[in-house]
């Protein structure tokens, strides 16, 4: 009977982490559900043309980060890189390293500026 007590005891304890989680979940798939705004099919930003050969090209890119739109990431960035060349990104944190690898992924499309 005691141990029965203790586990009923718990229930209400039981039944917030319940009602947390399927909150938190909630509020996750709507979150995952919404349009990002980046359309995969288009041909502005930084993607490949139909004949990718593999190079990347980005002339004067500006990017600010959604979360943060008073603040400039990138200004007027140019960069070129040929197939099968190698580039090393070296700057100081928060120099836009990151930045332009996540634009380069589709992660973001560029305010400004072309590939």
């Amino acid at each position: 009977m005691w141990i029965i007590a203790i586990l009923l005891g718990r229930v209400p304890e039981l039944l917030e982490y319940l009602t947390n989680s399927l909150t938190n979940s909630t509020s996750i798939l709507k979150t995952a559900n919404e349009p990002h705004g980046i359309d995969p099919l288009a041909t502005d930003g930084i993607v490949p043309s139909a004949a990718a050969s593999g190079a990347i090209r980005i002339k004067n890119v500006h990017f600010r980060y959604p979360s943060r739109p008073l603040v400039p990431v990138l200004n007027g960035i140019d960069l070129s890189l040929k197939t099968g060349e190698r580039m090393a990104l070296v700057g100081a944190s928060g120099s836009g390293k990151t930045t332009i690898l996540q634009l380069i992924h589709r992660f973001y499309d560029p305010q400004q500026g072309k590939s």
